[in-house]
């Protein structure tokens, strides 16, 4: 069994049709074919100036809000002590009045875990190890 193919060129479909419809045809092509838009140069710089006015924008909150990075923050902060409560399962964490206007940066400074830059270290003097040693007495 065989079938007929039947192969249609684009010359013989417009040679078809009629006139005025061939007028029809290459006016839509035409339209197609026209580039639609802006001036790709009023793009660029729509984009561009839009990028810069983000920029700026976000500059400009900075300035008027800056955000407050890990030292800034309050010990006291109530929204701190209540994540501390969620992961606390066998103490309860709670404000502090000794700590009323620290922040985590000034509790930071006097906790005394810090290596200290430029200090010797502490001479012990050489003292004999006792053979036997009893600290209950």
């Amino acid at each position: 069994m065989t079938s007929a193919v039947t192969v249609w060129s684009s010359s013989s479909i417009v040679d078809g049709m009629a006139g005025a419809d061939l007028k029809k045809v290459k006016a839509a092509a035409a339209n197609r074919s026209k580039k639609s838009g802006l001036d790709w140069r009023l793009q660029y710089g729509l984009w561009i100036g839009g990028m810069a006015g983000s920029i700026v924008l976000a500059m400009l909150s900075m300035l008027v809000s800056p955000t407050k990075g890990p030292f800034q923050i309050l010990v006291n902060e109530p929204s701190l002590i209540a994540h501390f409560q969620l992961n606390a399962k066998t103490w309860k964490s709670g404000a502090s009045a000794y700590f009323e206007d620290w922040t985590i940066g000034d509790v930071k400074t006097v906790e005394g875990i810090n290596i200290l830059q430029g200090r010797a270290p502490c001479v012990v003097p050489e003292t004999p190890t006792p053979e036997s040693f009893d600290l209950r007495s």
